[in-house]
């Protein structure tokens, strides 16, 4: 039988801070590397065999 999914906690504090600026920090990704991104994928799948 499964675990029970535990609530996720709230941040607060220096915590919340934290991850705000993380996420402010954080780089987009450019359109030449998600072009590249998706032939590989594309590449990829055309191989898988499900």
């Amino acid at each position: 039988m499964a675990k029970p999914i535990k609530e996720t906690p709230i941040l607060k504090g220096a915590d919340a801070r934290k991850f705000v600026e993380n996420l402010a920090n954080t780089k987009k990704v450019d359109d030449t590397t998600k072009a590249k991104m998706k032939v590989s994928f594309d590449r990829l799948n055309s191989m898988a065999r499900f």
